[in-house]
């Protein structure tokens, strides 16, 4: 019978016992001997003592029917013994009722009572552990964590009742066979549990958005996850519930920057919370150093152009590649602006502090034996090519490597030891002082290097078709660029008919490039064949009205080689029919471009660089004509070289907002071999809700404390509010007056009102910072906040602070310095300030003759013939004044000083 089946029954058994036993009538027989009561009463209750305690003593446990049928008996026979002793117990009475009650709290109180309350207690802790493994079996994720707790709360509150339990025995078989399997079933998911709380409630968090809590949440149980058992029920279940939590997770979070750090002086690692489009994230343009695109060029070596930008095999990290070295230990901010998530959400970023720092040591990480008999030793970071290769020692199986024969790599980041070593030996090397771009020095190397034991002959995998006149050779490997060695003109013949094809005008037949941009691995060549031909016969590569033609490819036994010297083996022949190009350019895609100032249209192939501008027109949505500034192709090489720029502004600014139907006559573009282009006319739309491009602002200093804002766009009225912009830090001054200058409403002019500025009297002016903020275009776009260098100067005005009297010399001082003034008649002087001594003043018409001259803040006004007698009685006066009376006088900025400001003469 199992223990809990057992256990069961018992208390069955229990609960039937006390019923009979409470109804059965008590002996109350008055003859009865008193001792021999007592006695019974005694030796009952040490049997129900007994009736566990020497069952639990041989490792078992009682029936509890049993037990609690002689704890009734002995409540009973306790109960009526002290009943007859209380009435018949003589001169023994005190000492029965003392043996009594010793034995009862002996036996029963703290023996019989403490274990039935112990055993009933383990029952239910049996009960609690069997519905715990019970909802583990049916899956009641959320009811076994409830349980979880249930039993854990029992374990450290209430477990104490079976470790009160008398006898070492039965304590410790109650405490085995119940609290510690309870504890076991507990402990078993603990990991489990710990993983469902935190994940239920990061769930809970997700969905209320707040998503820092929530990574709080399931940062905290991280090692418990990764201790997740997926081959349980539980685990599986939970690892499930972990995967959409995180998933619910990341489709919430914005992505962002996590971190921007310097790997060395020409490469940065910019790692993103989220998995990226790969498109914006190698867009090296998205990428700013110091407030300047990457792709803008270098100014003073602190803002590198950029050559690359790589996604690396995570999807959230992007490593920047330089095109020139950052100045070792200079601190810049970094940004990124522009770079989507595979959801197509756009990173958000503000400025990241870097300093850009290198203290490692470059260190060889391969040496290899490649293409052309070269020894490659290749570094963990980009080397410093101003090092001279004399100086970087290498040594080849003990000899040394002279100079002439070191190149560093084209990746920035090896040195080439052109050596010719055996087939298959292995060779010691040895490479010092070459040096990383911030000067670290690498440590000595000491290597080898195994040559290639290649016998195999290289042959020719394939020749198709890749242009007009363009045949495309593939061979099994690399081939040696050594002069008779490489895949040449001589090497080739090309049969037209039975007519070996030349050029008829007795030039080249055709030209054999290597083509390393479509195989880096130097196994593809181009051969180029004469398109027109000429003299007679005509043997242009195709005939006279022909569509195609075809011709053998012939190539001569041993005229190639691979780079270990082995030659082809054979002539190989091949024949192949070419197609005529005799389709114009096919246009594949038409957009506005990214800052809305053009139109874009991309065609399937390279157009020729003279598209005819007169066969364009463009029409807005009023049915307006437009006129068409510059019809172009947008650039050189590659996709560019595709595509073709209709311009319909004058200037660098962005289109009017609105729709506008472009139509591209027939012949508007040709390709390189004149075929021309059909008509085509779409229509696009500028500035419409697709529009995500952010405006951009260019600030000027046009005047005395005026400054003109040329946005890349048109802005709406948010340029036009005081708060979109602040001055050093703090708002514009009040009075500023902001307008737009034109109705493109792409420039605004801010003047600052008088009294405004004071900041001293620098003639040049000082440095102020214009902070842009705020602005929004018409699609809403809203500026990133940057800040404008621009020119202040102080226009407040110059006030009279003091004045003395030396001799006939009157000197007076200003709060700033002030400008040139050069008056040599008295009259002059009363024009600026009224002189007075007591009641007597300098009137119009004095005649003595005055010399002035300004020195910074002090204008001194000498009076070199005093015969007037007002000047002397001025100079006697006991007070004598001096007021500004409409002064024309200016401050070193220009400004007139202050009127009416009197100041006493000191003697």
């Amino acid at each position: 019978m199992s223990k809990k089946k057992a256990i069961k029954l018992a208390a069955a058994s229990a609960v039937a016992a006390s019923a009979f036993v409470a109804a059965a009538p008590a002996q109350t027989d008055a003859a009865s001997n008193v001792a021999v009561e007592v006695s019974k009463a005694v030796t009952q209750m040490k049997k129900a003592y007994h009736t566990y305690s020497d069952v639990t003593a041989n490792g078992e446990f009682a029936p509890i029917a049993d037990v609690y049928k002689e704890y009734n008996a002995a409540k009973v026979a306790y109960k009526n013994a002290k009943a007859l002793v209380t009435k018949a117990g003589g001169e023994h009475k005190e000492a029965y009722l003392a043996q009594l009650d010793a034995t009862y709290n002996e036996y029963i109180a703290k023996r019989v009572v403490t274990y039935i309350d112990a055993y009933n207690y383990a029952t239910a802790l049996e009960d609690k552990k069997e519905a715990l493994e019970a909802a583990l079996e049916e899956k009641e994720w959320d009811k076994a964590e409830e349980l979880y707790h249930e039993i854990s709360y029992e374990l450290k509150t209430r477990t104490v009742i079976l470790h009160r339990v008398y006898g070492q025995t039965a304590r410790e078989l109650l405490v085995d066979a119940f609290k510690l399997e309870a504890q076991d079933t507990r402990d078993s998911i603990t990991n489990e549990v710990s993983v469902k709380m935190y994940y239920d409630k990061a769930a809970d968090l997700v969905a209320e958005g707040d998503l820092e809590d929530a990574k709080d949440a399931m940062d905290h149980v991280a090692d418990y996850v990764a201790k997740l058992d997926k081959d349980t029920d539980f685990g599986a279940a939970l690892l499930t519930q972990v995967s959409e939590v995180k998933a619910a997770y990341e489709a919430k979070l914005a992505p962002a920057v996590e971190s921007v750090s310097a790997i060395n002086l020409k490469q940065v690692k910019v790692v993103f919370n989220k998995k990226l489009d790969k498109t914006t994230a190698e867009d090296e343009t998205k990428y700013l150093l110091n407030n300047a695109a990457l792709a803008d060029g270098t100014t003073a070596g602190q803002t590198p152009k950029q050559a690359k930008a790589e996604l690396q095999a995570d999807g959230q990290t992007v490593v920047l590649t330089l095109a020139d070295a950052i100045v070792n230990d200079t601190a810049l901010t970094f940004k990124v602006d522009g770079v989507k998530d595979v959801q197509g959400k756009e990173v958000k970023s503000g400025d990241f502090a870097v300093t850009v720092k290198d203290t490692v040591l470059p260190t060889v990480t391969s040496v290899e034996y490649t293409a052309g008999g070269k020894v490659v030793f290749n570094f963990s970071e980009f080397l410093n090519q101003s090092v001279a290769l004399s100086d970087v020692t290498v040594r080849v199986n003990g000899t040394p490597v002279a100079a002439g024969s070191l190149a560093y790599g084209t990746d920035g980041k090896s040195v080439e030891a052109t050596v010719s070593l055996t087939k298959g030996s292995t060779n010691s090397v040895y490479i010092a002082k070459a040096e990383d771009l911030a000067g670290n020095e690498m440590p000595l190397y000491n290597g080898s290097v195994v040559a290639p034991n290649d016998t195999t002959a290289p042959s020719i995998q394939s020749v198709s078709q890749v242009g007009q006149n363009t045949v495309r050779f593939v061979f099994s490997e690399a081939l040696s660029s050594s002069v008779g060695d490489a895949f040449e003109a001589g090497d080739i013949t090309v049969l037209k008919g039975t007519s070996t094809f030349t050029n008829g005008a007795g030039g080249t037949a055709f030209v054999v490039t290597k083509n390393t941009s479509v195989d880096s691995t130097g196994k593809t060549y181009d051969v180029t064949l004469d398109l027109a031909g000429g003299g007679s016969p005509d043997f242009g590569i195709y005939a006279a009205g022909a569509s195609s033609q075809a011709l053998t490819i012939l190539v001569g036994d041993q005229t190639f080689a691979d780079v270990f010297g082995n030659d082809n083996s054979g002539v190989y022949s091949q024949s192949l029919t070419l197609t005529k190009d005799t389709a114009g350019p096919t246009l594949v895609s038409s957009k506005v471009s990214d800052d809305k100032q053009t139109f874009e249209f991309k065609f399937n192939e390279e157009i020729d660089n003279t598209p005819v501008a007169g066969n364009v027109t463009v029409v807005n949505s009023d049915g307006v004509l437009q006129t068409v500034q510059s019809v172009t192709r947008k650039g050189a090489t590659g996709d560019d070289a595709k595509t073709l720029v209709v311009d319909i502004v004058a200037t660098a600014t962005a289109m009017t907002a609105g729709s506008y139907t472009i139509t591209l006559g027939a012949a508007t573009v040709e390709d390189a071999l004149g075929n021309d282009s059909a008509a085509y006319t779409q229509t696009l739309t500028v500035g419409s809700g697709s529009d995500t491009v952010k405006p951009t602002a260019a600030v000027s200093t046009t005047g005395t404390n005026e400054f003109t804002v040329a946005y890349s766009e048109e802005v709406t009225g948010s340029a036009l509010n005081t708060s979109s912009y602040s001055l050093d830090g703090a708002a514009l001054p009040a009075g500023t007056t902001l307008v737009f200058t034109d109705s493109d409403k792409d420039t605004v002019l801010i003047k600052l009102p008088t009294n405004s500025i004071n900041i001293g009297s620098l003639a040049t002016g000082v440095n102020g910072v214009l902070t842009v903020k705020n602005v929004a275009d018409k699609a809403g776009n809203v500026i990133d906040t940057a800040n404008h260098n621009v020119t202040l100067k102080d226009n407040t005005a110059a006030t009279l602070t003091g004045a003395r009297l030396l001799g006939d010399t009157l000197e007076l001082t200003f709060d700033e310095n002030i400008g040139a003034f050069t008056a040599t008649d008295l009259s002059g002087i009363l024009a600026e300030f009224e002189i007075k001594g007591g009641t007597t003043a300098l009137a119009d018409g004095t005649t003595d003759t005055l010399v002035t001259s300004v020195s910074n803040n002090k204008l001194t006004i000498t009076v070199t013939d005093a015969d007037d007698s007002n000047w002397a009685a001025i100079k006697s006066a006991s007070a004598i004044t001096v007021e500004t009376d409409g002064p024309t006088l200016t401050d070193a900025n220009g400004v007139v000083v202050k009127d009416n400001v009197k100041v006493t003469v000191a003697k």
